[in-house]
């Protein structure tokens, strides 16, 4: 019991701090070499899950964003996509990038077991819901991203099938004057 209470109190700590952070510090990232890392950092749960990730993303493409976002974005989403694979086959990620009117967008597309949309489309990115019986879903990370990249006036949405997979797609302004 209060492991779980101490889980959710460093999630909390964890929402308060993106939610006051208005003027968070802003710096030139390599967005390639930000998704390598966050690969490291997931190696072992890639390994045992048997997943690929298909990284598309151009090596020469860099964002003007805060660090600590930034790998949060692309942890959560990358990890979500293993946590929630299908049963049946072995979990694929791809994760694109493409420009649009001063824009980045990312798309994170996985082949697994999908959110069924029109049953829990308006809850996607609220705080504690979740849609699958996984017992290490916390319903906090969507949460969390979201916030974060809507505090740099970003978006994020989401297509997913049952039993296909999910996409997420984030738009991120990459002006550099804008938030520096």
């Amino acid at each position: 019991m209060s492991a779980s209470l101490n889980k959710t109190i460093q999630n909390l700590h964890q929402i308060v701090s993106v939610q006051s952070k208005k003027d968070t510090h802003v710096e030139k990232l390599n967005v390639s070499q930000f998704i390598d890392s966050t690969l490291k950092l997931l190696d072992v749960v890639i390994s045992e899950s048997k997943a690929t990730i298909i990284n598309k993303i151009n090596p020469k493409l860099y964002i003007y964003y805060n660090s600590a976002y930034l790998e949060s974005i692309m942890q959560n989403l990358i990890s979500n996509a293993i946590k929630y694979k299908h049963p049946d086959r072995n979990p694929l990620v791809v994760i694109t990038s493409q420009f649009s009117n001063g824009n980045i967008i990312f798309k994170f597309s996985d082949n697994g077991l999908g959110i069924d949309l029109e049953k829990y489309g308006q809850d996607i990115f609220e705080l504690y819901k979740t849609f699958h019986h996984n017992k290490d879903a916390e319903g906090v990370g969507l949460y969390l991203i979201k916030n974060q990249i809507e505090s740099f006036g970003g978006k994020i949405s989401i297509e997913s099938e049952v039993n296909v997979g999910t996409t997420f797609t984030v738009v991120i302004n990459n002006k550099k004057g804008k938030f520096s």
